[in-house]
């Protein structure tokens, strides 16, 4: 039996294989009054593949679903020293262009996805934020 812990509670588990699959949405305001979102969602980490592929996966995935899709750039990282990928993006829905910068890490036998996303027209902000998010960032090893 395993303790499962989300930010407002806990709770038991029955003894069987169960894949973590949350995702976690915040949402704010920047000071000109747009919309700026941070997300992180969370899977089980295919053992038949690398990061690499997650992430061609993940882009190729967009491109086909999003329009005017193009990439802004693409670097390996790390994460609290973990290697990561990070992507930048951009892509057109019917209000303007907007801005989304991803970084894909896997770590243990997780797969996770940290995105932040705004308007393109403030890109600085949402680079800002993304730059806080993983400069603090830590992991904490499941139980």
């Amino acid at each position: 039996m395993a303790t499962y812990f989300v930010n407002e509670a806990s709770f038991q588990l029955p003894d069987a294989e169960f894949i973590d699959k949350t995702v976690n949405v915040l949402e704010t305001r920047t000071a000109s009054g747009g919309e700026l979102g941070i997300v992180m969602s969370r899977t089980r980490m295919p053992r038949e593949k690398t990061l690499r592929q997650m992430v061609d996966e993940h882009i190729a995935e967009e491109k086909r679903a999003l329009r005017a899709y193009a990439v802004l750039f693409e670097r390996e990282i790390q994460v609290a020293n973990v290697p990561a990928i990070e992507v930048g993006v951009r892509w057109r829905i019917d209000s303007g262009m907007v801005y989304h910068r991803h970084v894909h890490v896997a770590v243990w036998d997780t797969y996770l996805l940290v995105s932040t996303n705004t308007a393109l027209q403030e890109q600085a902000i949402c680079d800002m934020v993304m730059d806080q998010v993983l400069q603090t960032f830590r992991f904490i090893e499941p139980k």
